[in-house]
């Protein structure tokens, strides 16, 4: 895959549009901007890259770097072009200053010229008796963002809010967040939104099982956690559960904070897939379980885990202490 140049590289510095920043760093996913700004590191210095790389270099899975391309895409930032297969070939940058500017330029809507809009009137009263409280001129902000530029539905705003508020988040800096993620999977009916949510209650029960918690439904401490694990480090929900039946073969109780322990080291491990969670575990055990006697002739291995002396290490226990610590 080819990446077209976009930027000079003045000695250790790559120039970014300060009109980029103004327009897209307060909204955009974090991993996307990372994306971004790699893409604008790497296109003088790189002619061929590909999404396992990028993966790679900024420790994210391959569908969140697919992902953001397809966003930077969307907001007219990159242009990908792909091949008969569907196989992306090539990453060009947009003419950013340009299309930040067209967009900078067009004037916001604002209450006053939605004041006709009877739909976008009761959204704002059916929002603010969901959030119990008037909504501030940002608060308004937001809401026609989401009204006006990212096209959602009333319908679907009002779905959103009702399912935050029922998640106990009251915040519209949280809600913002979920609102940028639908709009990033394509949200955009409450059929879908319903679906999505579904799916995800679903997958709540299932690591609720695999703690021994079963019959009630999830505290909105336990969902934060889990929304967590699930969105933020994009772990599929087979990872999570394998971590929750770490966790209880551990400690013998369920405990939240020790299985996000036990994630977070996957993650900066680069675990993407349960086969990687037992490559890691045979490369640390290899590493670690045992002292090679000085007079034993070892044979020589091709993991690079092996080059250095080995020492006793219970990982478990290890985990155990950094729970005590936590």
């Amino acid at each position: 895959m080819r990446l077209g140049k976009r930027t000079k590289i003045n000695g250790r510095r790559t120039e970014v549009d300060h009109i980029f920043l103004d327009r897209f760093l307060p909204e955009a996913n974090g991993d996307f901007i990372k994306i971004y700004l790699l893409l604008l590191r790497i296109s003088e210095e790189e002619d061929r890259i590909s999404i396992p790389y990028l993966a790679d270099r900024l420790n994210v899975t391959e569908s969140d770097v697919l992902r953001g391309l397809k966003y930077w895409e969307r907001m007219e930032q990159l242009v990908l072009r792909f091949d008969e297969r569907g196989d992306l070939q090539e990453i060009a940058f947009a003419n950013t200053k340009a299309t930040c500017e067209a967009a900078v330029t067009a004037a916001k809507p604002t209450v006053a010229d939605l004041s006709e809009d009877e739909e976008f009137v009761q959204l704002l009263y059916v929002v603010q008796k969901y959030l119990g409280k008037t909504l501030s001129g940002r608060d308004v902000e937001q809401l026609v963002h989401w009204y006006q530029e990212l096209h959602f539905p009333a319908d679907v705003i009002e779905y959103m809010v009702e399912t935050c508020v029922n998640n106990g988040h009251r915040s519209m800096r949280y809600i913002e967040k979920v609102a940028l993620d639908w709009h990033e999977r394509g949200l955009m009916t409450v059929s879908r939104a319903k679906a999505y949510q579904q799916m995800y209650r679903a997958d709540y029960y299932k690591i609720l099982k695999a703690f021994g918690v079963n019959g009630r439904n999830p505290a909105s401490s336990e969902v934060e956690w889990m929304e967590k694990w699930l969105s933020e480090y994009g772990f599929a929900v087979e990872i999570v559960i394998e971590a929750c039946n770490r966790t209880m073969s551990a400690i013998n109780k369920p405990s939240f904070p020790y299985a996000d322990k036990i994630l977070r080291d996957w993650k900066e491990a680069g675990v993407r897939g349960v086969s990687d969670i037992h490559e890691l575990d045979e490369q640390r055990k290899g590493a670690n379980v045992y002292r090679v006697p000085a007079r034993t002739q070892v044979p020589t291995s091709k993991n690079r885990f092996h080059n250095f002396d080995q020492r006793t290490y219970d990982y478990d226990a290890l985990m155990r202490r950094l729970h005590e610590q936590g």
